[in-house]
């Protein structure tokens, strides 16, 4: 299970219009597709799927050339790190047998972690941006239950964002929260030219409320990625001058 701090997305990033060709680099862990115009000026699509983003880089949200970008939150298998690397205590437990020190360790990791993460950059994506970076457009695809990426740490980076919220999210009930998404606006019209989460329900039993990862059910982490009407959403949304648009005709969005 991934925390916030490492969740890895698709984002497919769309900057002003341009006559343009495609032309696909592959990268370690990801595409970047970049579309060159002879202006200069360029549309970026970044997919990453399922591997984590574990710093800043060219292409990402946090590049200068990007103003907006889709983000389907993911995270690499539970038995890999990025790049399908093995998972990610193979070298600490030989070195740090005694699991009572592991804690320590970690915290002290945590410190420079928090420097190279790009979670400690959220709140500069949307707005306040660092110095020479625009201000980005954002839409985050949650599957609800998923296995691989905690719904909680999705709806803590929806807050940092400044995200609204498709609502109805879910149908009633399925949420285990008193107030579900609280904190999170909802989207007041379509169509919405802002940053905004969209909820896609497969049917899976809600996610535990202790922390425990969910196993109940098929995992829908990747469900929505594959449903028609959320790749519908995502190229209405990085269309020149898009926006995000009602595609589940105002019920909650399911991606069975």
């Amino acid at each position: 299970m991934k925390s916030a701090a490492a969740i890895a997305i698709i984002a497919l990033v769309a900057s002003l219009p341009c006559r343009a060709r495609a032309v696909e680099q592959l990268l370690p862990g990801r595409m970047l597709t970049m579309r060159a115009a002879a202006s200069g000026s360029q549309r970026t699509l970044f997919v990453g799927r399922s591997s984590a983003i574990v710093a800043p880089t060219p292409g990402g949200p946090d590049d200068p050339t990007v103003v907006g970008a889709t983000l389907a939150l993911r995270a690499a298998s539970g038995e890999s790190a990025a790049f399908d690397l093995p998972a990610s205590n193979w070298s600490v437990n030989a070195a740090y047998p005694n699991e009572l020190e592991r804690p320590l360790l970690f915290t002290l990791i945590q410190m420079l972690w928090d420097r190279s993460d790009p979670n400690g950059y959220a709140h500069h994506i949307t707005s306040d941006p660092l110095p020479n970076t625009p201000p980005h457009k954002i839409l985050v695809h949650e599957a609800f239950g998923d296995h691989q990426v905690a719904n909680v740490a999705t709806e803590v980076e929806a807050r940092t964002l400044g995200l609204s919220i498709y609502q109805p999210a879910l149908a009633p009930g399925r949420h285990t929260d008193v107030h579900p998404y609280f904190g999170i606006p909802a989207i007041p019209s379509f169509p919405f030219d802002g940053s905004a989460m969209v909820v896609w329900d497969s049917g899976v039993p809600p996610p535990p409320i202790t922390n425990t990862p969910p196993t109940a059910g098929s995992d829908p982490h990747g469900k929505p990625r594959s449903q028609a009407t959320a790749r519908q959403q995502k190229s209405e949304f990085l269309k020149a001058n898009g926006a995000v648009v009602d595609v589940c005709g105002g019920n909650p969005c399911l991606a069975p």
